[in-house]
């Protein structure tokens, strides 16, 4: 079981859930599955990702997972309990060099159109993306 960019079935930068036998899982059951593998319970991996566990819970059937989140899972895959201090330390919430691009050329004027062009994705995968890298970057001042 991994979370992965190498496969057919993920495009434009986002990971999927592969079981044991590489068949790509539903991202409801594959969390579930991940989960259930490494002994973790929804409220705790929900803390590491820092989202509310009914937003974990919601993930494939009335709303899209965020790459933050599948990132998060192939962390706790790779060391359950590494996960929780990693995410503690924020070193699980570095930015991938895509979010950089996008966040860098948004920055400097690019339109979202453009910058999922190049890629070969929508504008509103783009926005998607700058979003996420937002939500990893530390806070400043009062915010």
């Amino acid at each position: 079981m991994k979370v992965t960019l190498h496969h057919p079935e993920s495009k434009q930068g986002f990971p999927v859930i592969l079981d044991e036998d590489g068949n790509v899982m539903p991202v409801a059951a594959g969390i579930a599955a991940v989960l259930e593998k490494v002994g973790m319970t929804y409220p705790v991996f929900a803390a590491c990702c820092g989202i509310d566990t009914s937003t974990l819970r919601q993930y494939g059937s009335s709303r899209n997972i965020t790459a933050n989140v599948l990132n998060m899972l192939a962390l706790v895959l790779e060391d359950p309990s590494g996960a929780r201090k990693k995410y503690a330390t924020r070193e699980a919430l570095k930015l991938t060099p895509i979010e950089k691009d996008v966040l860098v050329r948004n920055k400097k004027g690019e339109n979202w159109a453009e910058i999922g062009r190049s890629y070969g994705f929508s504008r509103q995968r783009a926005f998607q993306i700058a979003e996420t890298a937002k939500g990893k970057l530390p806070k400043r001042g009062g915010e």
